[in-house]
């Protein structure tokens, strides 16, 4: 065996994650460079650099762009997807958009919680909520 010492089921496995690699990658990238959608998307996002990627919403919204741009893609280069059509591209976009939605909403409401506190590493003596970090 070329590789003796690994478990028998691993090369297997490994064949099957090189298949769907090369699947999804023809749906995101066909025609064009095999990580064009992560530069297309990183495009979009350097367009608002004070966008807050790196929030639930923001997260959200970067894997909305993923789907619609490979809908964008497949379009333009008019070929039939291998894993997801352009059809169910556009419903992700749908479900991604209204979950956006409501974290917004979620995010706009006041958060009311019991305050739970704790002493603080930084003075012993003064206690802050380990939620809001409200000094008490």
């Amino acid at each position: 065996a070329k590789h003796p010492y690994g478990h028998p089921d691993f090369v297997s496995r490994m064949l099957e994650l090189v298949k769907l690699h090369s699947d999804k990658n023809h749906d995101y990238a066909m025609g064009g460079p095999p990580l064009g959608n992560f530069e297309r998307v990183s495009k979009i996002m350097q367009l608002y650099p004070d966008f807050p990627w790196a929030t639930p919403h923001g997260a959200a919204t970067v894997y909305m762009l993923k789907q619609f741009d490979a809908f964008m893609w497949q379009t333009k280069q008019g070929f039939e997807a291998k894993i997801e059509g352009a059809v169910p591209r556009l419903k992700d976009v749908t479900v991604y958009s209204q979950l956006i939605a409501i974290m917004l909403a979620g995010a706009a409401k006041p958060k009311t919680h019991k305050h739970q506190y704790v002493a603080s590493y930084k003075d012993p003596l003064a206690c802050c909520c380990v939620e809001c970090g409200e000094i008490g």
